[in-house]
């Protein structure tokens, strides 16, 4: 057994062995663990119409931050899962974020090259909560939705949402999009500005601590 740093107290005790030992605890899958979040991204109409003065619609912000994050935390060996939503929602069986990269989801028209969703719902959040028990969810929405019957505390705990778009609307819209957003999310961000996108949607990612 060696011995770690002299402990003056023990040895003014006099201590048969008066060192502190560094205690090595065992590592926890909760501190190492791969990094595990659900993106969001809202296809609904609105997310196509050009914000001010900006060179993409929200839609094309919000697209390249997701694909740009999933890149980013595959590399990193993270776990990403993804997902459409509109009035509906588009998935792969298991989440797939490739959903994020396809040019032509399920055959049916829906095109990343454009957000053309009617209505947003939120109603798909708790089948994701309920599958993805371990996962963070992100969701990025320029609106407000119809929400789900009922929204646990500890789903809402994991969830973030990111509102883009805001400047589009009236002081009484922005307050409802505000107070819905806050209740399927803990933590809700504005985006002003669709440069910052990707760097404020990363800030909510997870981060992986070290042992």
């Amino acid at each position: 057994m060696a011995p770690g740093r002299l402990d003056r107290m023990a040895a003014l005790r006099g201590q048969p062995v008066p060192y502190a030992m560094r205690c090595m605890r065992p590592t926890r899958l909760k501190e190492t663990g791969v990094r595990q979040i659900v993106l969001a991204a809202d296809w609904s109409g609105s997310m196509a119409n050009k914000s001010g003065d900006a060179a993409v619609t929200p839609w094309q912000a919000a697209l390249a931050a997701a694909q740009a994050i999933t890149l980013a935390m595959r590399s990193n060996g993270g776990d990403v899962r993804g997902l459409l939503f509109a009035q509906a929602v588009w998935h792969t069986p298991d989440y797939d974020a490739g959903t994020l990269f396809f040019t032509d989801l399920l055959g049916g028209g829906v095109s990343l090259q454009k957000a053309n969703g009617s209505d947003t719902r939120f109603g798909w959040l708790p089948e994701v909560w309920q599958r993805f028990p371990d996962h963070q969810v992100l969701v990025l929405t320029d609106g407000a939705g119809f929400l789900p019957a009922y929204v646990p505390a500890t789903c809402r705990g994991r969830t973030a949402a990111l509102l883009i778009g805001l400047e589009n609307y009236n002081a009484d819209q922005q307050a409802e999009i505000r107070a819905l957003s806050l209740v399927i999310a803990a933590k809700v961000v504005e985006v002003p500005c669709l440069d910052d996108l990707a760097g404020v949607w990363a800030t909510l990612i997870p981060r992986r601590q070290v042992a």
